[in-house]
């Protein structure tokens, strides 16, 4: 593509547009970055510039395949420089995700105005590098310390409200464009930039605290404990922090735990786009319906709550209904406690659950997964009374982790509807879903299966008809191998 065609600009009332449009997350890519320098130019003979995204995001971050090649200019940092120097102030409109690279850029700007929910976040950590454009530089100047610590350390993304609450945001507005024009219209005085800010150290005891924190949460990785330490470089002129933050970005990039990660980011990302559902349109699903409510089903139950899925457990009896019911309940209400959702939230899953012992539950779900105990006998018996009360094209899933779900199925009509979805316990906390394709499956149930998987936040891999698909056929050899060190003598110890 064009570099004219990835920054546009378009001048209104002395009001430089710049619209970044590299989807489909506009990254910060070596066209896109050229095509920046050249816009920013441009918009020299304006009063005030906007710098805002295309489509559904500002900029998602930096071009991981470039991390594998020699840099190109120009480089990140010096575009972020050019920003922050340009005699034509700059408001970053953000919405989306503002992520990395593109955080960066924002933070380049005079002034950050965001719309409500965009997210934001230094999630360099998760590819085993520290940012490479005075992310650690700027962000603890932007903030604070602490909260840059608690970003670029873990790599977790925050929300519009909260960075405004730290005051990394100028405004939060529900109407992007028409706040951003009367912000212009109405400028206030331009702040200093941000690398000329003084950013307050932290007491060597608090330090001393948060460091020990990310070493029990880093399990062996590096990179954490080199951005905790980039962060510290703040304290320094930005001058001499941000080339010694460059320097360690670039030599990162190199290391085994990087290109592993970025292996793992790649792979975790095409796997999920398998051939089998190239062009298939996947179905809407509102309403689950989960047979058995022991640990497994439980789990998934919980999984499709988390996403905004209405959730039924058809249980053998009311017995075991109750206790299904009771163990999801208290499920939402700890995670309400420990704050990981809202109270509010808690109960809007509940509102979406119910637990029964009467199979018609199901009768209007759009999916119905089971999750009985491993007998076919009992699973084939399931699927048949589903049958008898849903919709013939509603989509039936077996949980099997070693059966064959064509035999699970066999007694079915319309087999094009079924397939595997075999989560993994517990099913609310584990990232992989195997996707079981029978031969019989239809594109659009399998382009289904991906799609609920990506919802539900899962890694999602299409699988084949096997002894343990693809998981429990690994552990299996695991524990063939472990027995026979057993049997040679060698103690479990």
């Amino acid at each position: 593509m064009p570099q004219t065609q990835i920054v546009t600009v378009t001048v209104e009332n002395d009001i430089a547009w710049l619209t970044i449009n590299n989807p489909p997350i506009n990254a910060a890519s070596r066209d896109m970055r050229a095509g920046l320098v050249e816009a920013i130019k441009q918009a020299q003979s304006a009063k005030l510039a906007v710098l805002i995204g295309a489509g559904r995001t500002f900029t998602a971050g930096g071009d991981m395949t470039e991390f594998d090649h020699a840099p190109q200019e120009p480089h990140l940092p010096d575009v972020v420089q050019i920003l922050e120097n340009s005699k034509t102030p700059f408001i970053a409109a953000l919405h989306g995700t503002v992520l990395g690279g593109g955080f960066e850029i924002a933070m380049g700007c005079a002034w950050r105005i965001a719309k409500t929910g965009t997210r934001f976040g230094l999630p360099e950590i998760n590819i085993g590098i520290i940012p490479g454009a005075g992310g650690t530089q700027r962000l603890p100047r932007l903030i604070g310390m602490k909260a840059a610590i608690d970003m670029a350390c873990t790599g977790q993304m925050i929300d519009a409200a909260a960075l405004f609450e730290l005051g990394g945001l100028d405004a939060i507005t529900d109407d992007l464009h028409g706040f951003v024009q009367d912000f212009a219209n109405n400028l206030p005085p331009q702040p200093t930039p941000i690398s000329q800010r003084k950013v307050a150290p932290l007491p060597a005891q608090e330090l001393e605290t948060l460091k020990a924190g990310i070493i029990k949460r880093s399990k062996g990785q590096q990179a954490p404990l080199d951005n905790f330490k980039a962060i510290g470089w703040a304290t320094l002129p930005f001058e001499k922090g941000q080339p010694m933050e460059r320097s360690k970005h670039l030599a990162m990039r190199d290391t085994p735990e990087s290109r592993s990660l970025r292996h793992a980011f790649f792979a975790e990302r095409s796997v999920a786009k398998p051939a089998a559902i190239k062009g298939a349109t996947p179905r809407e699903i509102t309403h689950v319906a989960i047979v058995g409510g022991g640990v497994m089903g439980v789990g998934i139950t919980i999984s499709c709550l988390n996403a905004g899925l209405k959730v039924s457990i058809v249980e053998r009896d009311t017995a075991n209904a109750s206790a299904a019911q009771a163990l999801v309940l208290g499920i939402l209400e700890t995670a309400a406690e420990r704050g990981k959702t809202t109270v509010d939230q808690a109960k809007e899953r509940m509102a979406q659950f119910n637990s029964s012992d009467d199979c018609a539950t199901a009768s209007t779900a759009d999916l119905a997964i089971e999750a009985v105990f491993e007998d076919l006998a009992t699973k084939q018996s399931v699927f048949v009374q589903l049958a008898e009360v849903m919709d013939k094209n509603a989509i039936l899933a077996t949980n099997t982790s070693y059966l064959d779900p064509a035999q699970i199925f066999k007694d079915i009509k319309n087999p094009s509807r079924c397939l595997g979805l075999h989560f993994f316990s517990p099913a609310h906390i584990m990232k992989l879903l195997e996707i079981v394709a029978m031969p019989a499956t239809a594109p659009e149930v399998l382009a289904t299966g991906f799609a609920l998987g990506k919802r539900l936040q899962k890694t999602s891999v299409l699988s084949g008809i096997c002894d343990g698909f693809i998981g429990n056929r690994m552990l299996a050899s695991y524990r063939r191998a472990a027995d026979y060190l057993l049997a040679d003598g060698a103690l479990p110890a």
